[in-house]
């Protein structure tokens, strides 16, 4: 029998043309920053070993550094692989999608208001197929620096391990947002630290994915005070 189609309530809004001029925008800015700047890297075999295998994986940032987390991942993935944000069903995600798409990444568009349940079920079915998936755990609407069951949940149903990634750029501005949403200058200097991939037993009980959440959101946090030493030039 084929699939009923979702309610309408659960569809992403409609890209405008606003939306999509927006989109296409924010991608040359991308480009801008990414062209300009140097980016190091730190622990990054965490990810590398992976990618160089056929294991799927669960990238993971935080809501404010969206615009240019997908940089890394295409710096160093091997040729041919490709990833799949999830990204809100807003227009806002759409201008995201919008502009992920000029890199060659088509997102998963859903959210814990809009369409969550039928977005993770769409990423999890992406990692059974072998392709990676990017989530923000405190997305769409925080609170800013949470974790939300579903990136553990999601890596428990499909094995995929959870690789925490986090940037900073020494120069920014922070935007009066929920999130403090960060938009780097061009011509800048980033740092990507990488923590270790964390692995969600297939057995493991419903009542314990509120424990590994919070060891992850520990972890985000922890690389994001590295990540702000590293840019500052201080020592831990």
């Amino acid at each position: 029998m084929a699939d009923q189609p979702a309610p309408k309530t659960n569809l992403p809004v409609p890209d405008t043309f606003k939306t999509k001029a927006l989109g296409v925008a924010i991608a040359g800015v991308m480009r801008l920053i990414t062209l300009t700047s140097r980016f190091h890297f730190h622990r990054e075999h965490h990810l590398t070993d992976l990618l160089a295998g056929e294991q799927p994986i669960i990238l993971v940032s935080w809501h404010n550094r969206n615009l240019m987390a997908a940089q890394p991942y295409l710096k160093l993935c091997p040729k041919g692989r490709r990833i799949h944000p999830l990204v809100s069903a807003s227009r806002d995600g759409g201008m995201a999608a919008r502009a992920m798409r000029s890199f060659g990444i088509e997102c998963v568009r859903g959210s814990s208001s809009r369409g969550g349940f039928a977005a993770l079920k769409h990423m999890m079915r992406l990692l059974k197929q072998g392709l990676d998936v990017a989530i923000t755990p405190d997305g769409p609407r925080g609170p800013r620096y949470s974790v939300q069951g579903g990136v553990a949940t999601t890596a428990k149903m499909t094995g995929a391990p959870i690789v925490p990634m986090i940037w900073q750029a020494k120069r920014r501005k922070e935007l009066n947002s929920w999130d403090r949403f960060i938009v780097p200058y061009p011509f800048n200097r980033f740092h990507v630290v990488f923590g270790e991939p964390m692995i969600v037993p297939r057995d493991c009980p419903a009542v314990a994915i509120e424990e590994y959440s919070e060891k992850l959101r520990l972890q985000l946090m922890a690389l994001t005070e590295e990540a702000d030493r590293l840019v500052e030039g201080r020592s831990a």
